[in-house]
């Protein structure tokens, strides 16, 4: 990560790739707001062609550094995993995630997730979509991934 932040990270998507057959991509991003204005989450949920499964966000008051906010948002996605699969601890969520990978890609690379980050700053709490994006999606999410 600090490869990342300080420009020396040589790899990262340039776009949108969908995720093999039979297996579902989750993309999480963070935003961290100007002038005090707080940290925003989200996590998009799409399948091999590209469409859209579910997503949440979640916003808090407090302003998190960068780092801290991407490390917020890997709690957030993993806690939404674990109340999807209904797992009843952590130890037993890490282990039914045999098949995962973890990889960095750049904003422009995951348009949709970034978007949806950048809008939690004028929600509040914690928002659920499943089946069908936010209205606010429909065209980054189309032209995320033809």
């Amino acid at each position: 990560m600090r490869d990342v932040l300080n420009n020396t990270f040589k790899g990262g998507a340039l776009v949108w790739e969908a995720p093999p057959v039979g297996w579902l991509k989750i993309n999480v991003d963070a935003a961290c707001f100007d002038s005090g204005m707080g940290t925003g989450c989200d996590v998009v949920e799409r399948n091999q062609t590209g469409a859209w499964v579910s997503a949440f966000t979640n916003r808090k008051a407090e302003c998190l550094s960068p780092i801290v906010a991407e490390g917020w948002a890997l709690k957030e996605a993993l806690s939404w995993i674990k109340s999807v699969k209904k797992q009843k601890d952590c130890v037993s969520l890490l282990n039914s995630l045999v098949d995962i990978k973890v990889i960095f890609v750049y904003h422009f690379a995951n348009c949709v997730v970034h978007s949806l980050a950048r809008a939690t700053y004028s929600m509040t709490g914690r928002k659920v979509w499943v089946d069908s994006p936010p209205y606010f999606l429909t065209d980054v999410l189309r032209a995320d991934y033809p």
